[in-house]
């Protein structure tokens, strides 16, 4: 290339200690195809011999023009040293580690003047272990095609690569973008994402050219030692604040602010893949949280891949506090169903015992909320993190916050807010109020997988019945306890129903998957059809969608009649007083307060088998429908309406079983879990069938909402966990749920293979084989047998670790 002449295309090759790799990459430089190149090569302060490789190529080739660092300042500075020395109307880069196809230059830049985009990107393949692979692993492919008008959207959209290799570059756009980088900033790491994202700002058109022309070895990339995931973070996270103060300044903040999030939530997961479980990340919690802020821990990222490997006691200081005299309690609201009545309850009780109650939720006080005492304070929260933390932290500080009582099961900010908590000094208690299954009734299985990490981060767990402590405590969970929830103060009024008329009563929130009032119609329909004088009482409310599915439903079976739909009423025991059966027809509960009033209504209730409940395990004023029959449910329901001796008999039952509750010390109990005092250990004898009735009865319940409406979400979602095959150098393993099944392999693999990622048991079920003993795990049961099958006999192996 004559001196005077403006090269179309510089290539700019960073380097820094990657002498193994350096001559590769110089080698498919200097012998592209295209020959109207210059090559900017910069050392960047490395050791080793580095420059001598380099100055054996400056002799041959006159298109190099190299330079040195007198000190490391970071692949993201290097760059931008190498684009200050350019001279070409088109810049490339390429790691020092990685290699070109020979004729990348002279493809690309011809792709680029026939398109005439900005900005020109080609494939690559990955290089590990010295295999290559032609998919990219980490992000989506850009159409085949001209992409025209706003590009950096399109990148945030749809998930494509912001590396800034393979990619040759319009001089212009790129020198736009560097001039609103932030500089001086020694980047090591994920530096790409920043200058790209800027680049795509002002890139107007976009081509990916689908031909791998850049060789990425990806071997020598991995994060082996924690100094360079600690840097990594560091960097990711300096780069994402950079990024937000460019999107404000460009007024496209709020636009894309959420889509940014999901890029940077997928690079901190791939970022934690690489840690090891030893690593001084154990120490470093109350470090990354300071560094990452609140934004980023609203996602199960940070519960899968960081929780299980911090040592959480001892990064927090709580407040010293001798004595608690400000409970807060948080649930997203505070009208419409059992949980707010629930806190109402307690805060009423908590207030009678001199405590000052503070109650935050997400939505405004209203009308409709249930009562709380007289001076409680409210405070609304926001859902934006950023600002929800500086509101805790000022409530903390102006309301002099003991502790606070968080009414959650998967509610989202579980995985924040006691993140905020720890971080603040301020004791937490989650309080769950249902049981431990919920979140697979509710097919929400990646939660189900790592909602224990999440768990963690509380200070204490209450439960509304032992099954759900012990399980929760077979999760290596502490400070478990179990709580009844209170007795509300007019449930003793001495009242009883007569039990004189055929009335029937149905309390609960109006939906369909848990409470089922369409299935309670269905029951009532048949009892209907044998006792046409019975009456029928629906108390709850739901959407209006609901509401109008269930008038319909009403009208399809011909029972408007006999059926009252009486909404939402604050005074139940109006309605409970003139009935002489309650039916419950819940899927699962945790604690239904409405079985409660009605036993103090001496109102005997039906009920399907729910047998980790602990106001039904006495019997006592209740019949069981097992396996929810329905058929079985109407005829007992019969049965009872037309035997008044029957339902006398039940109704005695009903008000001798609320002794115990009535006698329960619940101010006592919460104050031992707010001082940390050891709690009473559940009873472990029937509980472990309670667990494993439960978990079995919730798979079949999800299983059936697919098998009815053929729903392809649920099945791929669902069967994976339910379901694995791994094949090794010798067998094939089946694993069926809990049944393992394995076969000899005819064909040699010589690295496993497992087809399904995941089992729903993973972290209550496992088998472990060693040369003498197959051990199986469930929950905390550990059976052990000694080997004799052919099946054992081979090498030890791990098949939970696959």
């Amino acid at each position: 290339m004559a001196d005077n002449k403006i090269p179309l295309i510089s290539i700019i090759v960073p380097v820094y200690n990657t002498e193994k790799y350096l001559q590769r990459c110089l080698d498919s430089v200097v012998n592209q195809t295209f020959k109207n190149i210059e090559i900017i090569i910069v050392n960047d302060a490395s050791q080793g011999n580095c420059r001598e490789i380099v100055e054996e190529y400056l002799k041959k080739d006159n298109r190099i023009k190299y330079i040195e660092h007198n000190e490391n300042k970071g692949t993201y500075e290097t760059r931008f040293s190498g684009f200050e020395l350019s001279s070409g109307k088109y810049i490339t880069f390429i790691d020092s580690d990685d290699y070109f196809d020979l004729d990348a230059m002279k493809l690309a830049y011809g792709k680029a003047i026939k398109t005439k985009v900005d900005i020109l990107e080609f494939s690559n393949l990955l290089i590990i272990s010295d295999k290559k692979f032609e998919k990219d692993l980490l992000f989506n492919k850009p159409p085949n095609k001209i992409l025209n008008g706003n590009i950096l959207e399109m990148f945030l959209k749809n998930g494509y690569s912001f590396r800034i290799c393979c990619k040759i570059i319009k001089r212009n756009i790129l020198n736009l973008a560097i001039k609103d980088c932030i500089r001086n900033k020694k980047y090591l790491y994920t530096e790409d994402l920043y200058l790209c994202l800027i680049l795509l700002y002002y890139c107007k058109s976009y081509y990916f050219f689908n031909k791998p022309l850049y060789f990425y070895d990806f071997q020598v990339s991995k994060l082996d030692n924690y100094n360079k995931l600690r840097k990594r973070v560091v960097d990711t996270s300096d780069i994402f604040y950079n990024v937000c103060d460019f999107l404000k300044n460009k007024n496209i903040y709020d636009k894309y602010i959420n889509n940014f999030l999901q890029i940077v939530y997928f690079i901190f997961s791939f970022i934690f893949d690489y840690k090891n479980k030893d690593s001084n990340l154990q120490n470093d919690f109350n470090y990354y949280l300071n560094l990452l802020g609140p934004i980023f821990i609203n996602k199960n990222y940070f519960s899968k891949n960081i929780l299980p490997y911090l040592n959480l006691e001892g990064s927090f200081k709580l407040k010293n506090i001798e004595k608690y005299k400000t409970i807060g309690f948080l649930y997203f609201k505070m009208n419409g169903g059992g949980i707010e009545r629930v806190i109402s309850h307690l805060s009423f009780l908590f207030s009678k015992n001199g405590y000052k109650i503070v109650v935050f939720t997400y939505e405004e006080p209203n009308e409709n909320d249930y009562e709380l005492p007289e001076g409680t304070v409210r405070v609304k929260l926001s859902k934006d993190l950023n600002k929800c933390f500086n509101i805790w932290k000022e409530a903390i500080e102006k309301y002099n916050l003991d502790i606070i009582i968080h009414s959650a099961m998967y509610e989202e900010d579980v995985g924040y807010s006691p993140l905020f908590f720890k971080y603040l000094g301020l004791k937490s208690v989650l309080f769950l109020h249902s049981i431990f299954s919920e979140s697979i009734y509710v097919n929400d299985i990646e939660r189900f997988l790592h909602k224990d990490n999440f768990y963690t981060l509380y200070d204490s767990l209450v439960c509304l019945s032992e099954t759900d402590a012990l399980f929760w405590k077979s999760m290596n969970l502490k400070n478990v306890s179990y709580i009844p929830n209170p007795m509300p103060d007019n449930i003793n009024n001495k009242k009883l129903s007569e039990l004189n008329k055929k009335n029937i009563i149905w309390i609960g929130r109006l939906e369909e998957f848990q409470k089922r009032p369409f299935l309670a119609l269905e029951i009532v329909s048949k009892v209907i059809k044998v006792i046409p004088e019975a009456k029928f009482f629906i108390l709850g409310e739901g959407d209006e969608i609901t509401t109008n599915k269930l008038k319909n439903k009403i009208k399809k079976l011909k029972i408007e009649d006999c059926c009252k739909l009486l909404g939402k009423q604050k005074d139940i025991y109006k309605y409970l007083l003139q009935s002489s059966v309650h039916i419950i027809t819940s899927t699962y509960e945790g604690y239904p307060m409405n079985l409660l009033e009605a036993k103090s209504c001496g109102v005997p209730t039906i009920m399907f088998d729910l047998p980790y409940l602990e106001i039904t395990k006495n019997n006592l004023g209740i019949v069981k429908i097992k396996n929810e029959n329905i058929e079985e449910f109407s005829k007992e329901l019969i049965k009872l309406l037309n035997d008044y001796e029957y339902r006398k008999k039940l109704s005695e039952e009903a008000i001798n079983s609320l002794d115990f509750y009535s006698n329960y010390n619940i101010m006592e109990a919460w104050e031992k879990v707010f001082y940390s005092r050891d709690s009473k250990e559940p009873k472990n004898k029937n509980e472990i069938n309670n667990i494993i009735t439960e978990l079995t009865h919730s798979i079949n319940y999800i299983y059936k909402q697919y098998t009815k409406f053929s729903n392809e979400g649920v099945n791929e979602q669902l069967m994976p966990y339910l379901f694995s095959v791994i094949i090794d150098s010798k067998y094939t393993t089946i694993r069926i749920f809990g049944i393992k099944i394995s076969l000899k392999n005819n064909k040699y693999y010589d690295k496993p293979i497992v087809i399904t990622l995941s089992s729903i048991l993973r972290n209550i079920f496992s088998i472990k084989i060693d040369k003498k003993y197959a051990m199986l795990k469930l929950l905390f049961i550990k059976i052990v047998f000694k080997k004799e099958l052919s099946i054992f006999n081979e090498k030890a192996d791990d098949y939970d670790k696959l």
